[in-house]
């Protein structure tokens, strides 16, 4: 399983939002816009410290991994 795999699973179980697998997106819970596979950098958007991974977009926490 991959990061963004793992990030889906996580928000589908913590907000039960729908995962599309075959193109590879989600819709975030809090700003209501797709999360695609391909703009997802782990680096990026998952705070090391705190081990918790934001929306891209909004910034908003989505689940700790």
């Amino acid at each position: 399983m991959n990061y963004w795999e793992e990030i889906a699973k996580k928000v589908a179980e913590n907000f039960g939002v729908t995962v599309d697998n075959e193109c590879h997106f989600f819709i975030c819970p809090e700003c209501d816009e797709p999360i695609y596979e391909d703009d997802w950098k782990e680096r990026d958007y998952l705070k090391k410290k705190k081990k918790i991974w934001y929306c891209p977009i909004c910034g908003k926490a989505l689940a700790d991994r």
